[in-house]
């Protein structure tokens, strides 16, 4: 926390600064991040008309918010940093709608997922136009020079981790999976490089030596992988607001079935691999409470629940906690604290 807090101390010139967490980031900043989302994106005709649509799906406008909370808290200004967070959320959602073109996913945040209203050719002009609204709204910033290079490459690591997804998950129903490392390496490509991006442009935003932007990126990966595995468990063991087995009906490879193939008995590992080949279609509620059933029983849930558990030492030990206070913390307070087999 060191170099943190002595760049911290230095901003602020013997003058306190309060740092901020994430909800007071919303209440500070929230308003003038939906202005902005929503002007960057404006475009004339049918294709405004589903971007619009798409950033009405809501969201918590995490990673918007992420570059002007750590920048605030590194002693910059968060203001400052407001369009750098508006590219990175167009960058997210357009990788959402393309996402739900390629899982072939139906709805999302409970409304009906772009191409499943307009079809899979439109669905990806629309995600292709945020790309664009995006880099237009990223090079408008007065450190362009340093967070385009960095956000194209996080971009590219993106899609590669969507490339190895979309492999894993044809391959894992049929074929002896691979490591759970293997899974855990998609999931840092894939879901943390958006995490460690806004963190690092909320750094270069505030001005940090390239060191500290190294170490909130490498924090960030941390919070990415932590917010993905969590996600993973809450879709077996469920959560405030949270639908039980999506993924199961899906046949999705998770950190909880990456974690069986590797741990659990043959046996196990081929019904439940028969149960996630089944179609969606055809997977019934029984299907999918034995699939739970056996994540749990072969101790996949309790590997997630360890994993996490570690993460979270990580995180809370890490030089750059204090960028983000609560975050961490936040996801940790989502999983169930007493979780057993189903009865």
């Amino acid at each position: 926390m060191a170099a943190v807090q002595s760049l911290f101390d230095a901003r602020m010139s013997g003058m306190p600064r309060r740092r901020l967490g994430l909800a007071e980031a919303k209440e500070r900043w929230g308003s003038l991040i939906e202005h902005r989302l929503r002007h960057a994106a404006q475009t004339d005709g049918f294709l405004g008309g589903m971007l619009d649509y798409q950033l009405g799906t809501g969201g918590k406008r995490l990673r918007a918010l992420l570059p002007s909370l750590v920048a605030h808290n590194l002693g910059g200004d968060g203001h400052a940093a407001l369009d750098l967070g508006v590219g990175l959320e167009l960058l997210h959602n357009a990788s959402l709608v393309h996402d739900d073109c390629q899982d072939g996913d139906l709805q999302r945040r409970g409304v009906p997922t772009l191409h499943a209203r307009w079809g899979t050719a439109q669905a990806i002009n629309a995600g292709d136009a945020l790309i664009f609204r995006a880099f237009a709204a990223l090079a408008a910033t007065p450190v362009a020079d340093r967070v385009l290079p960095r956000v194209s490459e996080a971009m590219v690591r993106l899609t590669q981790g969507q490339c190895s997804d979309l492999r894993l998950q044809e391959t894992h129903r049929v074929h002896r999976a691979q490591p759970l490392a293997t899974y855990l390496a998609m999931a840092e490509a894939k879901t943390a490089a958006l995490f460690a991006l806004a963190l690092e442009l909320g750094a270069i935003a505030a001005g940090a030596p390239s060191k500290v932007v190294a170490d909130a990126g490498d924090y960030g990966r941390e919070l990415g992988l932590c917010f993905q595995v969590r996600d993973d468990l809450l879709d077996v063991v469920g959560g405030k607001g949270r639908l039980v087995g999506g993924d199961v009906v899906a046949g999705k490879l998770t950190f909880l079935v990456a974690w069986s193939y590797e741990h659990a008995p043959a046996a196990e590992v081929q019904r439940l691999r028969t149960l996630l080949a089944t179609p969606a279609d055809e997977t019934c509620e029984a299907m999918v409470a034995e699939a739970i059933d056996l994540l749990h029983a072969v101790g996949a849930v309790e590997a997630a629940v360890a994993w996490l558990s570690a993460s979270q030492a990580r995180i809370a030990s890490h030089p750059m906690r204090d960028l983000v206070p609560g975050l961490a913390e936040a996801f940790a307070a989502a999983v169930p604290t007493a979780i057993g087999a189903p009865a």
